[in-house]
């Protein structure tokens, strides 16, 4: 029961923050590892879709995330883009931050 309680309170609190960014002009950025979404992080998708908040996914074919050699330049490219378009598409957009030359480049 209790566990119950607290992810009934985190659904309600990650959507208030959702209705937040939303009010704002802002996004959420999620980020999906190799092995896919988390049970949370689809919950979140669900509520960021009702909500209509514009949602970044990146994803990769790296075991790991860093900032080096520019593998968040494209998602930088892509919110700029979004931001210079308007902000009107609230649809995901999958922002790959691999490694090129290797699979799941694109989707």
């Amino acid at each position: 029961l209790i566990s119950f309680r607290r992810a009934g309170r985190w659904r309600v609190a990650f959507r208030q923050h959702v209705e937040e960014c939303k009010a704002s002009g802002g996004f959420m950025v999620q980020a999906e590892e190799r092995s896919g979404l988390g049970a949370g992080q689809r919950i979140e998708m669900n509520i960021a879709e009702q909500l209509g908040l514009k949602v970044f996914r990146t994803y990769t074919n790296l075991p790991w995330f860093t900032t080096e050699n520019g593998m968040f330049r494209p998602l930088g490219a892509a919110v700029r883009a979004w931001y210079d378009s308007g902000c009107t598409d609230s649809e995901l957009e999958q922002v790959f931050i691999g490694s090129t030359g290797m699979p799941f480049e694109t989707r």
